[in-house]
């Protein structure tokens, strides 16, 4: 599958409890992590969509910004906004605290799809499930795990017979792929993030 054919649904909207503060907003270089992230995915998908947080202002990243319907449902409530919004049937959802996000990685994840429910890398033997690919199709599925209070993203890549992307899948050194895959959860996380990325 072509990148370009598949919109990003960047997940905005979390409470940052570890972090204290708003994620998408912390710097690097100058710029905000959302603004980072979208100025990257521009250049590989069609078209980028922002799930934010109703207390926050994203109007300076001139985006198409959606909010959960479900607040308070984590994850699956981020995934479920932009799907509605969205008008691909494939999507990269995308957490907005991973500041290694590659695009070489992105592109080989669209090759690799295959008309999956959902694509899920496993990377250092954990799942990513906010790094992968889902189709339009789960949307009914969202909607009854959330009505039945079922918001572990695992069981609900069980409950989609999402396919699972190996490590060893992929045509990159391990080493690489951990840091792409990672995210920033705590203030003493971002200061050494923030310093690679300077």
């Amino acid at each position: 599958m072509n990148a370009k054919k598949m919109n990003a649904i960047v997940l905005a909207g979390g409470a940052s409890r570890r972090m204290g503060r708003n994620k998408a907003l912390l710097q690097y270089n100058g710029i905000t992590a959302i603004e980072r992230l979208i100025v990257l995915l521009e250049r590989i998908v069609n078209k980028v969509i922002v799930v934010g947080r109703e207390d926050t202002d994203y109007s300076f990243v001139s985006k198409q910004i959606v909010y959960d319907m479900y607040h308070g449902f984590g994850p699956l409530a981020g995934i479920h906004a932009g799907l509605m919004h969205s008008d691909t049937e494939v999507n990269l959802v995308i957490a907005v605290d991973m500041p290694f996000v590659d695009r070489d990685v992105i592109t080989f994840l669209a090759h690799s799809y295959k008309d999956e429910n959902a694509l899920i890398p496993k990377i250092d033997n954990r799942l990513q499930p906010l790094f992968a690919l889902y189709h339009r199709r789960i949307f009914p599925s969202i909607e009854q795990s959330i009505s039945n209070q079922e918001l572990s993203m695992q069981l609900f890549i069980t409950k989609i017979n999402g396919k699972i992307l190996l490590e060893e899948d992929f045509p990159f050194k391990a080493i690489w792929l951990n840091r792409v895959f990672s995210n920033t959860n705590y203030p003493e996380e971002y200061e050494i993030v923030r310093s690679l990325v300077q």
